[in-house]
């Protein structure tokens, strides 16, 4: 139910992992001095780049692989995955995230539910959410507008589309509330 608190027990905490070439799992991030996440080798484009998280969060992992394919030649940018809304809030707990694309209609917890309880907390709330979905309906748009989405956007989806609004949203200052 949208609007209804989010009660999170973490019994696990899932690792960023992305999957490179068909190669084995690999971690994300490693800890750095201070506990302060940073990407691991392979994954830095040059020394000394701040490299932008995007947390893609759909339960299609065929519409994960299609949104970072699109959004791939970002420049400096790396991935996580989330399939579901909880695996998503269990993703911020453990990384740092610099911008969210979510899908609305997900198991376990609704997109809806998801931009609500990343606008609810302060170390979250300034994260842009670009939500993509297959509702393209005004009520859906209003309501995650309403909500706090920062962008609107619907599958089937223009990949230029999709890394301009991203692109724009990362070189947009953080506001600090």
């Amino acid at each position: 139910m949208v609007g209804r608190s989010v009660d999170l027990e973490i019994d696990s905490l899932f690792l960023l992992l992305f999957e490179s070439r068909g190669e084995e799992k690999t971690s994300l991030f490693s800890k750095t001095h201070g506990g302060k996440k940073t990407p691991i080798a392979g994954n830095q484009r040059s020394i000394g780049t701040v490299m932008k998280q995007i947390l893609v969060v759909d339960d299609s992992a065929t519409m994960r692989r299609m949104v970072r394919a699109s959004l791939q030649s970002l420049p400096d940018v790396t991935f996580g995955e989330a399939s579901t809304g909880l695996e998503a809030i269990e993703q911020l707990a453990i990384s740092s995230v610099d911008l969210i694309v979510l899908d609305l209609n997900m198991p376990d917890m609704h997109g809806l539910e998801a931009i609500e309880f990343v606008r609810g907390h302060d170390l979250y709330r300034a994260i842009p959410i670009v939500v993509l979905t297959t509702r393209g309906d005004d009520n859906s748009r209003e309501r995650a507008m309403s909500a706090g989405a920062s962008r609107y956007l619907t599958k089937p989806f223009d990949p230029r589309t999709l890394a301009r609004e991203v692109l724009d949203l990362l070189k947009q200052p953080i506001a600090n509330d």
